[in-house]
């Protein structure tokens, strides 16, 4: 199937100087010998060549090239379907990076047509999907995703349900050390090859024969 109208050349001067506006503003063109001006002039233009259209690659319907995007492996979306893909890639990790032909699609191509919630959405996803350490709401009725933006050195916030999760253990957020948490582990061994004995009142380590106060 084609994928082109004909005159294409013919067409994307046509888009060229209607874009940039390089016709003549003179009301000196004519249409069946009436009068007209430079808008008249431009639809008649427009009116007289074949209309081009683009075939979706996706969906195979027939668009104006406006509508279409053209990726790097040559294959032409339309933005519907293009945007439903990238949504699509936001619920499927698999799918992550959107490719077409093993071919990485950027974002740009399609961002200006996402609504703010809608690139939210994909950006976060983004984050998860290339994030080195995971952290999810420990609620398991929301399980969603908590962005960097929420999270502290040793919690979580979850914008969603607004629970706190444990950094260290990814369970519910809890006071004092975490048994998981790698920092600690390393300090006890050092603490215990330096000597250092633990505060009964505050539980801090502390060099033999020091003292806090336990108050």
């Amino acid at each position: 199937m084609s994928r082109f109208g004909s005159d294409l050349g013919d067409w994307d001067f046509v888009l060229r100087a209607t874009e940039a506006s390089t016709f003549s503003t003179v009301s000196d063109g004519t249409v069946e010998g009436l009068s007209t001006d430079y808008t008249l002039c431009q639809r008649a233009v427009l009116e007289h060549l074949p209309q081009l259209k683009v075939d979706c690659s996706v969906c195979g319907d027939a668009f104006h090239p406006h509508a279409t995007v053209c990726l790097a492996c040559n294959d032409v979306y339309c933005k519907p379907c293009l945007k439903s893909f990238f949504m699509r890639v936001t619920k499927d990790e698999s799918l992550f990076p959107p490719k077409c032909h093993r071919q990485a699609i950027d974002i740009s191509t399609i961002e200006t047509d996402f609504s703010v919630e809608e690139l939210k959405t994909y950006r976060d996803a983004e984050q998860e999907f290339t994030s080195t350490n995971r952290v999810y709401c420990a609620d398991p009725e929301c399980a969603k995703f908590i962005i960097m933006t929420q999270r502290a050195m040793d919690r979580a916030s979850c914008e969603n349900c607004g629970t706190s999760t444990c950094m260290h253990c990814k369970a519910p957020a809890h006071d004092g050390w975490c048994p998981v948490d790698e920092r600690k582990e390393t300090l006890l061994k050092f603490a215990d090859k330096q000597g250092w004995k633990a505060c009964f009142g505050c539980a801090v380590d502390v060099v033999r024969n020091s003292a806090t106060d336990a108050a």
